[in-house]
């Protein structure tokens, strides 16, 4: 099995794999948001193992930025956990005495916390839901 920790951020987001032997596999990756950077992500990934399901990956739901990649991945066939920022940020502190926090921290923090198969999902609601709060904060703005 493969984790895959994912960090979303506006303008890039930074990925580590993990291997079950606690070895990083891809350590601090960076991919634009961008379709062409998420293809390459997918052939580092292929690279690694084509059988997708060997793959659990995981990010963070932060507002709107991780949809886009979320999207691509689950289309690719690998099974993709949303994670609570909150949950993650406590699995920090609980494996770690300091606070230090930045992308690619974040990103084997979301891996290891996949391995350790104490976290709770997250959900994407239907289109009709999205395109509901999409228009809402939107409307939030031009008030």
């Amino acid at each position: 099995m493969y984790y895959v920790g994912i960090d979303i951020a506006k303008q890039f987001h930074i990925a580590c794999v993990l291997n079950q032997s606690n070895k990083y596999l891809v350590k601090n990756f960076r991919i634009e948001s961008e379709i062409s950077e998420y293809s390459h992500l997918n052939s580092l990934l292929i690279n690694i193992d084509t059988d997708r399901s060997k793959f659990l990956i995981g990010m963070e739901a932060t507002g709107t930025l991780f949809e886009n990649l979320y999207i691509f991945l689950q289309k690719q066939g690998y099974n993709v956990v949303l994670l609570n920022p909150y949950q993650t940020n406590r699995f920090r502190e609980m494996d770690t005495m300091k606070y230090v926090k930045n992308d690619n921290i974040d990103s084997q923090m979301i891996a290891a916390l996949l391995k350790s198969g104490r976290y709770s999902k997250g959900y994407v609601s239907e289109d009709l839901y999205q395109a509901i709060k999409s228009l809402y904060r939107h409307k939030a703005t031009l008030m």
